[in-house]
């Protein structure tokens, strides 16, 4: 017998909000990235360095979500397609592209866990026990990035798109997955294979959430046992601050919610979540629509927290304002001329008919 249930199979005010969504994120992202290259001061240089990776990751992570591949999941069923502007509506044999999104989402997380480990390296002494070498620390930056990307890559290579297999399944038993019968592009997974790929990516970012939680604590650690001056630790700690407010805050507001929904959809019952099937897609909707803002949110949150880029920021929308107010003014002039025109050609008329 077959269950009854519903989806939105093409979700158009989602797929449009993405795009549109793209439009704002990409700019800001890039302006981010405009900052960081020629508004940092000496001071900030080899910080900077780490912060345009992260900065780049993230640019180039909401920019795959929302324009080029935009992921359409249909959680708790293993049934995902994309409709961005990267061969969207195609049938391939595995989930290259989601496979690609999961690794741009563990880099950036993983860009997160660089940049705490140069704020703690920096409050060392230098003749600290812990004080690591700056090759050692590439070293682990580059660990962290194999070690993440590697493992999504594996869990991902062996879940093929058993589509021959399970699509008559799933036709047959679900009248919500029978309205997608013609649709090309859609590609069905085994559930093992789903949950495994979602619990790989979760556990990654467990790892950089505690990861990020462990190098704050330490580094505010440095900072209470470092001998210097209280003017440098509240430096020191204003740094650790903007730090904490651009990463850490995107990271819970974003990734925290984005894992909970895909465990949760993973591995809900399908038929006790039935009921509930379209609040799920809302909700699994809304919170891809916020990953792919993440970017968005650092940047703003890195403009607001470090001076030279507030200021510049600052010169930009008075600079902007300023070009509106004298076009307006312009516009105002050019027309007040044309009235006075036409108020004298009338005026030259009446006197010539006199």
């Amino acid at each position: 017998r077959m269950i009854e249930c519903h989806l939105e199979v093409d979700p158009k005010g989602y797929i449009t909000s993405m795009f549109v969504l793209s439009a704002i994120t990409l700019p800001v992202d890039l302006f981010g990235v405009y900052c960081i290259v020629k508004k940092s001061p000496p001071i900030m240089k080899e910080y900077s360095r780490f912060l345009l990776i992260y900065q780049i990751c993230a640019t180039v992570t909401d920019t795959w979500t929302n324009l080029l591949f935009i992921p359409i999941a249909f959680l708790p069923f293993p049934i995902v397609y994309h409709a961005g502007l990267f061969f969207s509506r195609t049938d391939i044999s595995y989930s290259y592209f989601f496979i690609t999104w999961l690794c741009l989402i563990v880099t950036t997380m993983g860009s997160v866990v660089q940049l705490f480990i140069f704020r703690w390296q920096a409050m060392l002494m230098k003749d600290h026990v812990l004080r690591l070498n700056k090759k050692l620390i590439y070293a682990i930056c580059f660990a962290f990035f194999f070690l993440f990307n590697g493992a999504v890559i594996a869990a991902g290579s062996t879940m093929p798109n058993r589509i021959e297999e399970l699509k008559p399944v799933y036709i047959q038993n679900y009248s919500c997955i029978a309205e997608m019968v013609n649709f090309r592009g859609v590609q069905y997974f085994n559930l093992g294979d789903y949950r495994r790929l979602f619990f790989v990516t979760t556990v990654g970012a467990t790892v950089v959430v505690t990861t990020a939680l462990f190098l704050v604590y330490l580094t505010s650690r440095s900072l209470q046992t470092k001998n210097v001056s209280q003017k440098t630790v509240d430096m020191q700690r204003r740094y650790q601050i903007s730090l904490i407010l651009q990463v850490v805050i995107p990271i819970f507001v974003v990734i925290a919610p984005g894992c909970a929904v895909m465990m949760f959809g993973a591995w809900s019952d399908i038929n006790v979540s039935i009921s509930y099937i379209s609040q799920i897609q809302v909700a699994t909707n809304v919170v891809l629509s916020l990953i792919s803002c993440h970017g968005l949110f650092g940047t703003v949150i890195m403009v607001l927290v470090n001076q030279p880029y507030r200021r510049f920021a600052s010169d930009c929308v008075r600079a902007c304002m300023s070009i509106c107010m004298r076009t307006k003014l312009t516009e105002m002039e050019l027309r007040r001329r044309r009235s006075s025109q036409v108020r004298d050609a009338r005026l030259s008329s009446l006197a010539a008919n006199n």
